[in-house]
């Protein structure tokens, strides 16, 4: 609901579509990152 009422219904619309899009392309660029791997062990 927060981000309809800042951004709007199209604003919103937009970045669900970048979540969805993003966020699993971030999960496969940084999986082989030592970072990633230290969060991983840690959760």
């Amino acid at each position: 609901m927060f981000p309809v009422v800042v951004l709007g219904t199209t604003g919103a619309f937009y970045l669900f579509v970048i979540y969805l899009i993003g966020f699993p392309l971030a999960k496969l660029l940084f999986r082989d990152s030592k970072w990633y791997e230290n969060a991983v062990k840690k959760m």
